[in-house]
């Protein structure tokens, strides 16, 4: 149903515009390959990945060096490991501090007819669990993987949040017997991420959809787990960042969950002050969850607020543009420079 109701798709170019990337172009000369190892952030994403465009540049004047690995970009990268933690990354030798696992997607890494794609898949795959469990690097959050939306929704009703009724199904007929009649209507979105990749660089969208009684009855049978939510009406939305031990909190008013991608100018974006009750709730499920760096969204409803979900990448450029706003920006280097200080 989701893949049938897709409503936006967009092609990622994999040009890098991170300054520490590109610097070399520019004179700067890289550390010699038998120099003593520099301490380092290291990210693992994709070359369209703003956010940590954005960091690099601001860690650059401050001398702190930003390594990326980008899924779609790791066929130019020369990488090499050493048994006694040294990091080669174009030749030049680095000591990661803190390791930040964003955007890096399977999907996204390029392949030629020649190369088997299960194979770069399942090697690339088991370099990012060697790297995050690395007891070495400081972690900035657990891996999405390990953060389902179920896992989310228990853990938040476990904290005393409000959830909306759910239930997860092959079958979505078998949730409208669970769920009754809903005078709303449904919401139908995926357990996992919200965006698909059939092709390298080729992103379709799964964003939660509002469906009717009616759809859902004349659905057959999912060939995956699909979520299937009671509709919540409400006001408007909270996103709601927090990073590290910082608070930063945004009203979201918008008329549907896409509209952030298809309709962005129609969506108003407000900095106000998190609600007091919510703030140490979210921080324990961020300690719970083994997030330091998250966005959650939340609805407000007439009399109470409804977790939704939490966003592991966390992405905030596109609010803080609408908003007028740079507090998570300046949040998040500050937290990553207190992460990388030296040890």
């Amino acid at each position: 149903m989701l893949m049938r109701m897709n409503s936006y798709s967009c092609a990622l170019s994999r040009r890098t515009l991170d300054f520490q990337q590109r610097m070399f172009e520019f004179g700067v000369r890289p550390v010699a390959a038998d120099a003593p190892a520099v301490p380092c952030v290291m990210v693992l994403s994709r070359a369209a990945d703003r956010e940590m465009d954005a960091l690099s540049l601001e860690l650059a004047s401050r001398g702190v060096r930003l390594v990326r690995i980008d899924s779609d970009r790791n066929a130019d990268v020369s990488l090499c490991v050493t048994d006694d933690g040294r990091v080669e990354v174009n030749g030049e030798p680095f000591a990661p501090r803190v390791l930040w696992l964003r955007h890096f997607d399977l999907a996204a890494i390029p392949r030629t007819e020649a190369e088997h794609g299960d194979y770069l898949a399942r090697e690339w795959d088991a370099f990012l669990s060697w790297a995050v469990a690395n007891p070495a690097w400081r972690l900035v959050n657990r891996p999405v993987r390990e953060l389902d939306r179920m896992t989310q929704l228990a853990g938040a009703k476990a904290a005393g949040l409000t959830i909306p009724r759910t239930v997860l199904t092959t079958d979505p007929r078998r949730g409208l017997a669970t769920l009754g009649r809903a005078p709303g209507g449904y919401v139908i979105k995926p357990l996992g991420d919200h965006w698909l990749e059939p092709e390298p660089g080729s992103l379709d969208s799964l964003f939660p959809k509002r469906v009717s009684r009616v759809e859902l009855e004349a659905a057959g049978p999912e060939p995956a787990p699909l979520l299937v939510q009671e509709f919540v009406e409400a006001g408007h939305e909270l996103r709601i960042f927090v990073v590290g031990d910082e608070i930063v909190a945004f009203r979201v008013d918008k008329r549907s969950a896409e509209d952030l991608w298809t309709d962005p100018d129609s969506v108003e974006v407000t900095p106000i002050d998190p609600p007091g009750a919510l703030v140490d709730t979210l921080r324990g499920l961020c300690d719970a969850w083994r997030l330091n760096v998250a966005a959650f969204d939340l609805l407000v409803t007439h009399d109470d607020l409804v977790f939704l979900e939490v966003n592991v990448t966390g992405d905030w450029l596109w609010f803080e543009d609408r908003a007028g706003s740079a507090q998570v920006s300046k949040a998040v280097l500050r937290y990553v420079e207190d992460a990388g200080g030296p040890r």
